[in-house]
């Protein structure tokens, strides 16, 4: 797979009350980042707090049992977001994540990440 670099978040639904300036203002602070199939992006454990932005492609968020056998939890593709528990909690990595196949994110720590996780919510049904 050939990871095509969107390089913006418009096609993240979590950024989508944010006006171009304010998307533009976060990209500028955070790196875009690569990653080829099966790196492994974070471990369990890991103390880093920064939030993924899945710009292209898929990861593979997975534990192990106590057996030692893997289980995936979950299978983000583009658009969608991972990271956020340690970043609120600022606890270790609950979980790990590698590529599944070729992925371009964007890796941003909490405090490049201001008013867009309180100010902006989406709207609930009624």
């Amino acid at each position: 797979m050939v990871v095509q670099k969107l390089r913006s978040l418009d096609a993240i639904d979590l950024f989508e009350a944010l006006n171009p300036a304010e998307r533009a203002a976060i990209e500028k602070q955070c790196r875009w980042k690569t990653y080829s199939p099966n790196q492994v992006i974070v471990e369990k454990g890991d103390e880093s707090t920064e939030v993924f932005f899945i710009l292209d492609g898929d990861v593979r968020i997975a534990n192990y049992s106590t057996t030692g056998r893997k289980i995936t939890y979950a299978t983000l593709g583009a658009g969608e977001f991972f990271g956020e528990i340690a970043a609120l909690d600022q606890r270790p990595r609950s979980a790990s994540v590698a590529a599944l196949g070729g992925c371009a994110l964007l890796p941003c720590r909490p405090r490049h990440s201001p008013t867009w996780s309180t100010r902006h919510r989406p709207s609930q049904p009624s």
